[in-house]
């Protein structure tokens, strides 16, 4: 079938169009039969998620898409999952997933095929979002309608728990978002095991921002006067960022509480390892005694 204009149309049926015979009636030699012109519809026709999930989480997606239309879809599309913090799509939205559909093509009218995957959530929203399933995202399809190809399922997205002590090696892309909770009021402190001033990172808790975008370089480094964070008991958020979402970077945030104990006047021999690690010691004095290391 040519492309044609879509709706009602007739197939003609003409004999001897170039009048090579001659006849009594030249008027009969033409028979139309009425057909509709339509393309297939393709409709995201049910999607399941987790209802919550952690940042960085690999997670099981499906989706079913239908062939809602009268006729056949011939061609091969891409179906796609994105993030987004309303149920429109628009180019605001966080790319999650793809599949391209050509084993499931051709596709009959009123089939359907499901996509079943496992998918690693990226680390770019919190709170509560929705997961985006489109099907024919680039229009390879024509259709009867192209406003019905979106199916929103709601999702609450948090942030993994990040353990005191616990050595975190990553990528903004993975992660960017950790919980931090503090059962009682607490002084910490921020290792960073990654030597690149570039990196910032922040902590907000119920009172507001604790660290505001501070480097790593500044964070235990001569710059900084005191690096200790003298923080209430509750939750905070601790987040980090570069330009480039791919680099690897690594840090800890450390309670002093399990800092190794110093006997003053003994001596102290470790090692640090990596070299740019912070090893923590505390110790008990008398009030303005004087010590030197």
């Amino acid at each position: 079938m040519p492309y044609t204009e879509l709706g009602n149309r007739f197939l003609l049926f003409v004999t001897d169009d170039d009048n090579d015979q001659s006849e009594t009636n030249e008027t009969d030699n033409v028979r139309a039969v009425p057909i509709e012109i339509t393309p297939p519809d393709l409709v995201v026709s049910n999607a399941t998620a987790p209802s919550n999930a952690a940042l960085g989480e690999t997670i099981p997606l499906s989706w079913t898409v239908t062939n809602s239309g009268k006729v056949t879809a011939l061609n091969n599309w891409y179906d796609q999952v994105y993030i987004s913090s309303d149920t429109a799509f628009d180019n605001s939205d966080i790319y999650v997933t793809e599949e391209l559909i050509d084993a499931q093509t051709p596709l009959a009218a009123r089939d359907n095929y499901t996509i079943s995957q496992n998918v690693a959530l990226p680390s770019r929203l919190l709170g509560n979002r929705y997961l985006l399933f489109v099907t024919d995202r680039d229009n390879s399809q024509g259709e009867t309608d192209e406003t019905n190809n979106l199916k929103a399922v709601a999702i609450n997205l948090i942030a993994p728990s990040l353990n005191l002590g616990q050595t975190i090696t990553s990528t903004i892309a993975q992660n960017k978002y950790f919980n931090v909770n503090l059962d009682t009021d607490s002084l910490l402190y921020f290792d960073a095991l990654t030597n690149n001033g570039n990196f910032k990172w922040s902590l907000t808790g119920a009172d507001g921002k604790v660290v505001d975008s501070r480097s790593f370089a500044a964070s235990d480094g001569y710059q900084i006067n005191n690096p200790v964070l003298n923080l209430k008991a509750g939750s905070y958020l601790a987040s980090s960022d570069y330009p480039n979402t791919n680099i690897t970077y690594s840090f800890r945030l450390s309670d002093l509480k399990t800092a190794s104990i110093l006997t003053p006047d003994t001596s102290v021999s470790d090692q640090l390892d990596p070299g740019n690690q912070t090893d923590l010691y505390k110790f008990d004095a008398a009030k303005e005694r004087s010590l030197s290391v």
